[in-house]
């Protein structure tokens, strides 16, 4: 008994080594391009030849995309598949981002849009300094001084309306100030001119604005201009005196054209150059630079 025992065990032996050589030789073969239904083995179909042996054509179909090559995942490095969404909003054309219309910049504005520049700063955004008197003509030669002026730098770096500045005198009095209820635009580093235009108007040049009857300068005591917006005194100048010549201008020092030196009456003189006017002579120098005192 003991060796048909032995002699069966190498039987079932032998037949499981036949079994292992089967599947081993069937792991080298070519897959079918039909899989069966598990029980079966597969079927090696050589290329050209049909199941049956017989020759059958070789076709290809243009439509059927082709799949990843041995060992090639069709992966990106980074796992993704590499493929493009049909709308992923890319012009792949001109690799930019097609989500701008033709029509607009990166910023998107569009042609007729924006031009980039900033609006004027109103008086409400000024800070002290930013405005400069430099220029008065306190005791024109018009009747009853009406038509008084003062010129005005814009000493910031951004255009500026004056709109709804306000004009007073050495009583710094809301009851007694001037008001610009124009819109007027002064670019960065230039000169305006700003009147009482309460009367005729004698002059060849003309002011931006008006600022109405009040305040009126005094001829006869020291005064000083000072403008203001609604919250704070953004430039004064310095106390005049008693000015006993009509028609000439006070001038700030073309050397010292700043909010901190025009308080200073050191840095104020007389203006010499003649003004054209319809009757009689007047000096100052209205909307040109002051030349030193």
């Amino acid at each position: 008994m003991g060796r048909r025992h032995r002699h069966a065990g190498d039987l079932w032996g032998a037949l499981a080594s036949l079994g292992i050589v089967a599947l081993s030789a069937g792991c080298f073969s070519e897959p079918s391009s039909n899989s069966g239904t598990g029980d079966d083995l597969a079927t090696t179909v050589a290329p050209g030849e049909s199941s049956d042996g017989s020759t059958a054509a070789i076709t290809t179909d243009p439509t059927t995309e082709s799949g990843p090559a041995d060992g090639d995942t069709g992966l990106t490095p980074d796992g993704s598949s590499g493929d493009v969404p049909d709308d992923t909003g890319t012009d792949t054309s001109s690799g930019t981002s097609g989500a701008a219309d033709s029509g607009e910049d990166s910023g998107g504005s569009s042609d007729g849009g924006s031009t980039g520049v900033d609006a004027p700063l109103g008086v409400e955004d000024l800070v002290p300094g930013d405005l400069v008197i430099t220029e008065v003509m306190w005791n024109p030669s018009c009747g009853q001084d009406a038509c008084e002026w003062l010129e005005i730098l814009n000493a910031t770096a951004s255009d500026v309306n004056l709109l709804d500045l306000y004009i007073r005198d050495d009583d710094d009095s809301p009851a007694n100030q001037g008001r610009v209820t124009d819109d007027v635009i002064v670019g960065p580093g230039e000169l305006v001119v700003i009147a009482r235009g309460a009367g005729s108007w004698p002059y060849e040049f003309e002011a931006a604005s008006v600022y109405g009857p009040n305040p009126g300068l005094n001829n006869n005591r020291p005064d000083r201009v000072s403008i203001r917006n609604e919250t704070e005194m953004l430039d004064e100048t310095a106390s005049f005196p008693f000015d006993a010549e009509e028609g000439i201008a006070w001038e700030l020092s073309g050397n010292a054209l700043d909010a901190l030196s025009n308080d200073s009456g050191l840095n104020w003189c007389l203006a010499t150059t003649l003004l054209t006017i319809e009757v009689g002579e007047e000096f100052g120098t209205p909307l040109v630079l002051n030349e030193p005192c």
